[in-house]
C-alpha cells in the first residue's frame, strides 16, 4: 500500500540496481579500467613491435595489413569513445562539491587559498594553498598526521587541482585541433590547392605523424577530462593523478607529432613513450579514485 504511482519509476530503478549490484560510480571505474587494459593490450601486441627500430619496414607493413591488427585496432578505437556513468546523486540525494568547512573534509582547499574553519584562517607558509591541520611549529607534528601532511605537501608542490587539470587538458585539445587545421586542413580543403598537392601533403610523414598524434590525443582527452571533472565535483583532490594526466598528454602529443618513432622519420627509442606510460598510470589512478567515491 506504500507504493504510489509517482514512485514506481524510482522503485523500479532501485530494484534493478539492487539486482545487478553495480552503482554508476563502480561502472565508471570499471569502464575506465577496461580502457586502460585495451590501450595497454594494443601497445603490447603491436605498438612496441612496429615502432621499434629493429623491426624491418616490410614486417611493419605486414603487421599493419594483417586482419588481427585491423580487428584489434578497430575494436580499440570503438572502445575509446568515452562512456561515463557518473552518479548525479548519492544515497543521501546529494551531489556535493565541497563540505561546508574545509576542516571537516580532511583535504586542502585549492580554490581560494584560505580555508574557513570557524573564524580562524590557516595558510601554508610560502604557498597560496591551505591546510587547516598543517602544523605551525615542528613540535606540533604528530605521527598520525604525517600521511596527511605529506599529501598536503604534494598538493602544494604540484599545485594542480582536478578542475585546473581538466581546464588545461581542454585547452590542450583546442591547441592540438587548431594546429591540425592551421598546418594541413586549411590547405588541403582549399579549392585553390591542386589534387596532386593534396595527395603529396597527405602522403607526407609529417602529416601522418601529426594526424596520428592528434587522433591519439582525442582518444584520451574526453576520458581524462570527464573523470577529472567528476572528481572535482566530488571534492576529491588527486595532485599526482592531475600532474600525470596533463604532463603525459602534453609529452605524448608534441613528441609524437614533431619527432615520432624511427618508422615515421623519428628516432629510436621513441621519445614519447614516457608520456604514454604517464597516461596509463593516470587512467589506473582515475579508475581507483572514481571507485573510491562510490
Amino acid at each position: 500500500k506504500d507504493i504510489h504511482l509517482e514512485n514506481l519509476e524510482y522503485d523500479a530503478r532501485a530494484l534493478i540496481v539492487t539486482m545487478l549490484g553495480l552503482s554508476t560510480t563502480a561502472a565508471a571505474a570499471l569502464l575506465t579500467g577496461h580502457t586502460l587494459v585495451a590501450k595497454s593490450l594494443m601497445t603490447v601486441l603491436f605498438r612496441a613491435k612496429i615502432t621499434a627500430k629493429a623491426t624491418a619496414k616490410q614486417e611493419v607493413d605486414k603487421v599493419c595489413a594483417s586482419e588481427f591488427y585491423k580487428r584489434v585496432h578497430a575494436a580499440q578505437l570503438n572502445e575509446a569513445r568515452p562512456f561515463f556513468l557518473l552518479r548525479g546523486e548519492s544515497d543521501a540525494n546529494r551531489f556535493d562539491v565541497l563540505p561546508a568547512e574545509c576542516a571537516a573534509s580532511h583535504r586542502p582547499s585549492l580554490s581560494g587559498g584560505v580555508c574557513a574553519a570557524g573564524r580562524q584562517k590557516t595558510r601554508l607558509r610560502g604557498s597560496r594553498h591551505t591546510n587547516p591541520r598543517y602544523p605551525t611549529r615542528p613540535k606540533d607534528i604528530h605521527l598520525e598526521n604525517l600521511e596527511y601532511d605529506a599529501r598536503a605537501l604534494i598538493v602544494t608542490m604540484l599545485g594542480l587541482s582536478t578542475t585546473a587539470a581538466a581546464a588545461l587538458l581542454t585547452g590542450h585539445t583546442l591547441v592540438a585541433k587548431s594546429l591540425m587545421t592551421v598546418l594541413f586542413r586549411a590547405k588541403i580543403t582549399a579549392k585553390a590547392t591542386a589534387k596532386q598537392e593534396v595527395d603529396k601533403v597527405c602522403a607526407s610523414e609529417f602529416y601522418k605523424r601529426v594526424h596520428a598524434a592528434q587522433l591519439n590525443e582525442a582518444e584520451y582527452a574526453p576520458l581524462l577530462i570527464g573523470g577529472l571533472l567528476y572528481l572535482s565535483l566530488k571534492g576529491v583532490e588527486a595532485p599526482v593523478l592531475c600532474t600525470l594526466s596533463v604532463v603525459g598528454q602534453v609529452w605524448y602529443y608534441w613528441l609524437r607529432a614533431f619527432v615520432g618513432h624511427s618508422h615515421e622519420g623519428g628516432i629510436d627509442p621513441p621519445p614519447y613513450v614516457p608520456g604514454a606510460l604517464m597516461r596509463y598510470a593516470a587512467l589506473g589512478m582515475l579508475a581507483y579514485n572514481i571507485y573510491k567515491t562510490g
